[in-house]
């Protein structure tokens, strides 16, 4: 991973630069554990099919 730093006067790190690609791969792999956390946290939930909802919420099939 090519990565530079940013830094100020003192020479503390303040940004990082990362190649386009770099961050993207990072982007999803953060996102996809994110959305693993939300799915496991709704499994147990119950599921209603189409159907169903459009019936409760009085919409037209």
């Amino acid at each position: 991973m090519n990565k530079q730093f940013l830094v100020d006067e003192k020479g503390n790190v303040k940004s990082v630069l990362l190649d386009y690609e770099d961050f993207k791969q990072i982007e999803e792999l953060l996102l996809d554990n994110t959305l693993g956390k939300l799915m496991s946290q709704i499994s147990n939930e119950e599921e209603f099919d189409l159907a169903h909802v459009k019936k409760e919420l009085n919409i037209e099939l």
